[in-house]
């Protein structure tokens, strides 16, 4: 899903390595099959966090997570962790505890939220940009039950939402007193790519990054969200954490490509 940050995890790894790759990409709630059959085996299950562990959904869901690399070998790197490991090197483990458990999840729940608002429905018929006849068949005669289902699989609400963002303020706070401690942001830039790919990418699309999905998707501009969600950004992007991640965007993603 082309819209999905941890698919962009995993694209911009891509994009800053050498290699050449494919990417398939399927509209929302089209992937099941295919990407099932590709993990059929439980081995092959992701291993971090999934839509529906919001609402204690069992971790069978794991079999239908994106996004996942097939190599030419027949290896198989399961999420965007792996991938991003592959290219570009470990994230130490608390850092990606945090961005896979903490991070990902808000801003899933909060883009979501911001999606499924049927006052702006240019934002959902977004998610189906470039998606095939068929796939914009299914959007066509189920969109309510689309909609519907996201909102019960997060739960998405008012309050739940409110809570992801404080999360984030927490998050950002948390980012802002260890980049604090870096002396050289740039040496840490060049030396640890993969947590600045990793935080970048799950922040590019709630902070209305325009370089956000490189090629592969066009994300609404920023000024298309309702005015409260501008305002809240506004605020946040006062952060540090905020300013390095909008100007690694600018610096950094177009180069990927």
């Amino acid at each position: 899903m082309q819209f999905s940050h941890y698919c962009e995890v995993a694209r911009w790894a891509l994009d800053a390595s050498t290699v050449t790759y494919r990417e398939i990409a399927y509209a929302l709630g089209c992937h099941a099959q295919p990407v099932g059959a590709l993990r059929a085996d439980r081995n092959n299950r992701a291993s971090g966090s999934y839509p529906g562990e919001e609402t204690d959904q069992h971790p069978g869901r794991l079999k239908y997570a994106v996004p996942l690399l097939c190599l030419p070998n027949g290896e198989m790197c399961r999420d965007s962790w792996e991938i991003l490991s592959k290219y570009h090197g470990d994230l130490p483990d608390v850092w990606r505890h945090k961005f896979d458990m903490i991070l990902g999840p808000a801003v899933r729940r909060i883009m979501y939220n911001e999606a499924l608002d049927p006052q702006y429905s240019h934002l959902f018929d977004s998610l189906f940009v470039g998606a095939t006849d068929m796939e914009l068949a299914f959007k066509q005669v189920g969109e309510s039950q689309i909609r519907s289902g996201i909102r019960t699989l997060m739960n998405i609400n008012p309050e739940t939402v409110a809570e992801d963002k404080k999360r984030i303020v927490d998050f950002l706070q948390e980012c802002d007193d260890f980049l604090e401690q870096i002396d050289d942001i740039q040496a840490h830039q060049r030396e640890c790519p993969q947590w600045w790919i990793a935080i970048s990418s799950l922040c590019g699309l709630l902070l209305g990054c325009p370089d956000y999905g490189g090629t592969a998707f066009n994300a609404a501009a920023l000024s298309s969200l309702r005015d409260s969600y501008q305002a809240w950004i506004k605020e946040i992007s006062q952060h540090q954490t905020c300013r390095l991640i909008s100007a690694y965007y600018a610096n950094h993603r177009h180069n990927s490509r």
